[in-house]
């Protein structure tokens, strides 16, 4: 089994929140931990960025994404997984 670290989240744009600018965020997946290692399960690859992702912490708040599937909370290692 694996063990979800962190959601992996690309930058989106940017609003004004009481004043200050804040970064708008989309969820693309999760960062998983493994007994083989790390892996990255991405659900969408964002387009139009500057390249950069980020992986957070799963806070399970909305933050405008929705929370990970249970298919990605937990993967099984003999999952065939395409890459």
């Amino acid at each position: 089994m694996a063990t979800v670290i962190g959601k992996i989240m690309a930058p989106t744009g940017k609003y004004i929140k009481d004043g200050e600018e804040k970064t708008s965020w989309s969820r693309c997946g999760v960062l998983l931990q493994t007994d083989k290692g790390f892996r990255i399960k991405l659900d969408v690859i964002p387009v139009g960025g500057d390249g950069w992702l980020s992986v957070f912490e799963d806070d399970d708040k909305g933050s405008g994404t929705q929370r990970p599937s249970q298919a990605t909370q937990a993967v099984d290692d003999k999952e065939d997984i395409p890459f």
